[in-house]
């Protein structure tokens, strides 16, 4: 009688601890199952993403890399142009001088070629300092031909107006 009853009450709550245990279970492995999905959608998600900015990133650069191009080739044409019309006024500026002019610039010429040569042993024999200090060598060596040329067409262009100026 009370035996019977006390094992009546721990038998029932035996099985209503067994069922608690179950529904525990279940809801733990629809728990676990839907953090599973939901993790592999976040991962899948963040791969799409990932995918996108690299996609984005190698179009920008693509697009940056042809605009750079352009330009590239636009300065290129652009400088093509400029040497073009140097060497075209060059030659009009030439055809201006007089023929004792054309003796000068041919001696230029020659002081040039002397000094180029100049300008090479100097590299030659200078110590190793890398580019910059021979790029410097050459530049100052040159320095004064170019100022010469310089000076000579600017006096070829000044006398040409002069004598524009007087025949009109």
């Amino acid at each position: 009688t009370r035996a019977a009853a006390a094992e009546d009450r721990a038998r029932t709550i035996i099985t209503q601890a067994n069922k608690g245990r179950d529904v525990a279970g279940t809801e733990a492995a629809t728990t676990l199952k839907n953090a599973k999905r939901e993790s592999e959608r976040l991962l899948t998600s963040a791969r799409n993403d990932a995918e996108q900015i690299r996609a984005n990133a190698a179009s920008n650069i693509e697009r940056q890399e042809r605009k750079l191009r352009a330009e590239v080739d636009e300065l290129q044409r652009k400088r093509d142009g400029i040497m073009a019309q140097m060497g075209q006024l060059r030659d009009i500026v030439s055809s201006f001088a007089p023929p004792e002019a054309k003796v000068v610039k041919d001696d230029v010429a020659e002081d040039k070629s002397v000094e180029d040569k100049s300008v090479g042993d100097k590299a030659e024999k200078a110590p190793s300092k890398g580019n910059g200090a021979r790029a410097s060598e050459v530049a100052d060596a040159a320095a004064p031909v170019r100022e010469a040329d310089a000076t000579q067409v600017m006096e070829a262009i000044t006398d040409d107006s002069a004598a524009g100026a007087k025949n009109a």
